[in-house]
């Protein structure tokens, strides 16, 4: 109560009533106003981010990025011991809106992000044809790695649980360990005819809960993990955020993901670079890895079981992928016969 009272006095709020909501969030009543306060901890670099994010949004013009407000002495949060504070308008979010719909306004504001934030960048092929050539041999030791498990598994006499659950998934993740190797071939293609790259601004913790839709606008809060950098992997991200439970509707994922291009079509060495963002098995490997040194059981099941439930999803998206990036070639062929 002490820190929030001294917190809120720097930026002249004197009295105030407040609801707890989380650990780290307040809202806050104050003369027939409504605000967000939030707690978090970043480091300087970190905080230097943050700041220039806000910077970025006053130039540009971002409504997607819910504004801040100054203290006293003007700046756009407040230090307390460890702890960063910052004061927001608080938005209710719409509440008769479907989780479907909520989601195809959120691949929208999320595609609107990334393409009027996007920049440009000319790359030689040689650089990423080297990058893929490393990726490719790492492929191979992973799958090697997994090969050497399944076989480890397989002579044991009395398999564990884990060992079980691993075999039964191999048939999947050996197939998208071939699915991730033709997304490297179709990359490096693509990008030797594009010879761009692309960066724009990045939410970096994308999830419906940092999600709020009125009926006239859509924000993303929590931007503590913002950065500038490939938008692919935040779509990753948000894939993998939503796809690790048993229930997970990732046909209408597929489906509400046109929502994104189009506010944000996509090069094909984008729609590649993320096929390989949502294939990658290294963290799936990790937790097979790890066996011999966890002895909760249980718990590494659970951890395996999401991990191979978001390859699964990357699976079914590069399906989409692949086919929109055929059609495109096939597009652009057609032009060039016309």
């Amino acid at each position: 109560m002490s820190d929030i009272t001294e917190v809120l006095r720097a930026y002249g709020i004197q009295t105030y009533t407040f609801t707890k909501i989380t650990t780290r969030l307040w809202k806050i009543n104050s003369n027939k106003y409504q605000f967000a306060l939030k707690r978090t901890q970043l480091n300087p670099q970190q905080i230097g981010q943050w700041k220039e994010l806000y910077q970025i949004k006053t130039i540009r013009e971002l409504p997607v990025i819910p504004p801040v407000y100054r203290t006293k002495t003007g700046e756009i949060f407040y230090m307390k011991n460890e702890d960063m504070y910052y004061l927001s308008p608080w938005i209710e979010s719409d509440v008769h809106t479907n989780a479907s719909n909520q989601q195809q306004i959120l691949f929208a504001t999320i595609g609107k992000l990334h393409a009027t934030t996007k920049y440009a960048n000319a790359i030689e092929s040689k650089v990423i044809e080297q990058t893929i050539k490393t990726e490719k041999k790492n492929l191979k030791e992973m799958h090697a790695m997994l090969l050497y498990y399944i076989e480890y598994f397989e002579q044991k006499r009395y398999m564990p649980p884990f060992g079980l659950e691993v075999c039964t998934q191999y048939r999947d993740v050996e197939m998208i360990f071939k699915q991730l190797d033709g997304w490297y071939d179709n990359y490096l293609t693509d990008i030797k005819q594009e010879q761009t790259v692309y960066q724009s601004i990045c939410h970096g913790y994308l999830a419906p809960t940092h999600h709020i839709s009125t009926p006239d606008q859509s924000f993303l809060i929590n931007w503590e993990h913002a950065y500038f950098g490939d938008a692919m992997i935040d779509l990753r991200d948000y894939v993998y955020t939503r796809c690790f439970h048993h229930d997970s509707d990732v046909t209408q994922l597929v489906q509400d993901f046109s929502q994104y291009e189009k506010q944000n079509p996509l090069s094909n060495s984008e729609r590649s670079l993320l096929a390989i963002h949502l294939l990658n098995p290294s963290a799936y490997l990790q937790v097979i890895s790890d066996f011999k040194n966890t002895k909760n059981q249980v718990l590494q099941i659970k951890s395996l079981l999401e991990y191979y439930r978001r390859l699964l999803a990357g699976s079914i998206f590069q399906e989409t992928l692949n086919n929109v990036r055929n059609q495109t070639i096939e597009k652009q062929e057609k032009n060039q016969t016309d």
